[in-house]
């Protein structure tokens, strides 16, 4: 289970770093920017597991789903 909030400034609650989105009608994929999946310099060796989902609600606002 997980629960949902949302940031203003869209930083990871894990490290503070920007997050990376994207949301294609309702739903959507989230990680850090220090993922492996966000950086081609391997040469910094401190990188962020973190990942999660987005939702945007009715009212157009993106949640992001954070796994406890």
């Amino acid at each position: 289970m997980g629960f949902s909030y949302r940031t203003v400034n869209d930083k990871c609650p894990l490290c503070g770093n920007r997050i990376y989105w994207t949301c294609r009608g309702n739903t959507g994929s989230a990680h850090c920017s220090k993922s492996l999946y966000a950086t081609r310099d391997l040469s910094d060796r401190s990188f962020c597991t973190w990942s999660g989902k987005v939702v945007r609600k009715s009212d157009g606002q993106i949640y992001f789903i954070v796994e406890v």
